[in-house]
């Protein structure tokens, strides 16, 4: 039977094995070293022009993924389609590099941050993507399921 204490456990569980993802806390780094960088006015030529952008479609697709796998109760073995990842890519293009120029004077248009957007994309793809079901189908996410019984 399923009980309030297996709420707890897949909460925290689930914080355990995907926001403690290598990955995600490199995605993570990357955001805070380039704030601080720019912050502190000596902001880093390459990491600051396209390293965020690199990694904001692998970081948005990652919390949506653990977001499904904890409130959607997502089995082993889900993966996004590539082709909704390029979608994922497409919007923030468009937002960020057609949109937000022609609101704000803090962004700019560039095809190579788009270019970016989509190399993320393929990153998370074919390496963070695949290694989240590793992780997944070795055992490490034994989270009860809404039936009370474990899934692996």
């Amino acid at each position: 039977m399923w009980t309030f204490s297996h709420v707890g456990s897949r909460i925290f569980r689930t914080l355990r094995l995907f926001f403690l993802d290598p990955y995600f806390l490199i995605y993570c780094l990357a955001w805070v070293i380039v704030r601080y960088s720019r912050e502190t006015g000596s902001p880093i030529p390459f990491v600051n022009n396209w390293l965020t952008d690199l990694v904001f479609v692998p970081l948005i697709a990652h919390f949506a993924f653990c977001l499904g796998f904890l409130l959607l109760d997502l089995k082993k073995g889900f993966s996004f389609p590539l082709a909704q990842l390029f979608a994922l890519a497409f919007m923030c293009s468009i937002f960020f590099e057609y949109l937000s120029p022609m609101f704000t004077d803090y962004n700019t248009a560039d095809i190579f941050d788009v270019g970016c957007y989509f190399l993320g994309a393929l990153f998370y793809y074919f390496i963070h993507q695949p290694f989240n079901n590793r992780k997944i189908t070795k055992g490490e996410a034994r989270l009860p399921s809404a039936t009370g019984t474990s899934t692996t």
